[in-house]
């Protein structure tokens, strides 16, 4: 039997698929929406698009749009909003078919960030997991203390006086599945250095996702063997090699050990534009390359290709609908020192003054449902490459981050 035959059988995915028709109505669903709040029989007949948050609303038609064009699946990331009005980070991927000379549509929303928090059982610090009012997971230093505390009523920054001792309380906003959640962190007080407990609580994070990663990997190695199209399996395990490479990072953002080589930084980008080629598309930008002929960068290619991934992708989310990113390169004298730069360039809302100095402090975001980690972390491995990264930004007029290198 076909999976899409009966919508009873995606029950049993962990993501919502909506059937519509070529008006974008709803004709099925599977009973996962009633996850985020909402009665399966009411959403038959409605327009899907009331589900989209309205800022993502003309990504979600544009993805739509080239679904049907290309006659292929398209995938983007987006926010759907829940029966309480929250807006979800999910990953939507539209996929078109026929049914008697008709358009139809899967569309299918799975869920951006889910956390496997059996993790912090090793972590030397209470933690809870908190959805709304309701805990959804403690670890075992904070099953402790439970009865001496409560933490859905804690906030964040305040201390809190326990028999077991003093903590102070960071609170970490995210997203599990598909509703909002709250990791909330007791520290013991008095800390050594502020800035010691920010980056310990960075590594816990980064732990938590190495671990998810970890496990996915596994899974995902097995399935692009099973690919068919060389073509397709190609491209999916360069994706997979990525990955692993990023993986073996996120648990040594202090000290990995660099693999100098020298290599072309156009060849570079364009593999990361392929990367995130899905994005790019689904917002129809205007990618320019100013790279002069055989401008080759010697350090490490992996480091370097994650701090470019990610301010590119950030350059990608911050650009409006048919927008425009430059990404240029040359040298340059700074410090009395040459050194080699990538400069990259969007066009979009920018950056208020206040917020600049903050945007590579650990868990700082202007994103809903970041973790405030990227910029961080980029920070950490352009210092590793010891290179230096500058922000310029004008709001209303866009932003563009400079990475120095010595040449």
């Amino acid at each position: 039997m076909n999976l899409l035959t009966g919508m009873e059988i995606l029950d049993v995915v962990d993501e919502i698929v909506f059937k519509v028709n070529s008006s974008l109505e709803i004709m099925e669903v599977n009973k996962r929406a009633e996850n985020i709040g909402y009665d399966v029989d009411m959403l038959k007949g409605k327009v899907v698009e009331v589900l989209i948050s309205p800022q993502h609303r003309r990504v979600f038609r544009a993805s739509v749009d080239t679904a049907f064009k290309l006659w292929n699946a398209t995938s983007t990331r987006i926010s759907l909003l829940n029966a309480r009005g929250e807006h979800i980070p999910v990953e939507m991927r539209v996929v078109p078919v026929e049914s008697k000379g008709n358009a139809e549509y899967y569309i299918i929303f799975k869920p951006e960030y889910v956390w496997n928090f059996t993790v912090f059982n090793d972590i030397p610090y209470p933690i809870a997991v908190i959805s709304r009012d309701r805990v959804l997971y403690m670890n075992q230093r904070a099953l402790k203390i439970n009865e001496e505390v409560d933490f859905r009523g804690l906030n964040d920054g305040e201390t809190v006086e326990l028999k077991s001792g003093t903590y102070k309380v960071r609170i970490v906003d995210t997203f599990h599945n598909l509703a909002k959640v709250k990791i909330v962190i007791l520290t013991e007080v008095p800390q050594v250095d502020p800035k010691l407990e920010r980056f310990a609580i960075a590594g816990i994070i980064s732990s938590l996702i190495s671990h998810d990663i970890k496990n996915s990997l596994m899974s995902l190695s097995l399935l692009v063997e099973t690919v068919k199209d060389e073509g397709v399996k190609d491209k999916l395990k360069k994706s997979v090699g990525r990955i692993k490479r990023l993986h073996s990072r996120v648990l040594s953002v202090i000290k990995p050990a660099l693999k100098v080589s020298e290599f072309s930084l156009e060849e570079m980008v364009k593999e990361i534009c392929e990367d995130l080629s899905y994005k790019i598309n689904s917002r129809n930008l205007d990618i320019k390359l100013e790279i002069p002929e055989n401008f080759e960068l010697k350090t490490d290619r992996d480091i370097l290709y994650e701090i470019l991934h990610n301010l590119i992708s950030n350059a990608i989310d911050a650009s409006p609908i048919k927008g425009k990113i430059i990404i240029s390169c040359g040298t340059s004298h700074k410090d009395g020192e040459i050194y080699k730069y990538v400069s990259i360039r969007d066009f979009g809302k920018g950056i208020d003054k206040e917020d600049l100095n903050r945007i590579f402090e650990p868990f700082f975001t202007t994103k809903e449902g970041g973790t405030g980690l990227g910029l961080f972390i980029v920070k950490k491995f352009v210092k590793l490459l010891g290179g230096k990264i500058e922000v310029k930004s004008e709001v209303g007029k866009g932003s563009e981050f400079i990475v120095y290198l010595k040449a």
